[in-house]
């Protein structure tokens, strides 16, 4: 069911516990984003899947060393995003 403006009711929204997450908890009390439960544990983890061959460049990625990004570091080893240096 998608929320109007008749049946939205802001108080009823449940945050999710991880104040890095954006998402809403879910009627399952897990948050319909990251997964995480309204008691703040996180979700027992996903069955295991068959990982495929990595495609051309995929395994070079380097992720941004700051946790609350999702940027990737370019080739002089600044985040694209945050601008944050991979360096050390």
């Amino acid at each position: 069911m998608t929320d109007t403006p008749e049946t939205f009711e802001e108080e009823e929204r449940r945050l999710c516990p991880d104040d890095a997450c954006i998402g809403l908890l879910g009627d399952d009390d897990r948050c319909k984003v990251c997964g995480r439960l309204a008691d703040g544990t996180e979700a027992a983890p996903a069955p295991e899947t068959v990982e495929s061959e990595p495609e051309e460049g995929e395994d070079d990625r380097r992720l941004c060393p700051d946790g609350t990004c999702i940027g990737l570091l370019d080739e002089t080893g600044h985040c694209k995003v945050c601008g944050a240096s991979g360096n050390p």
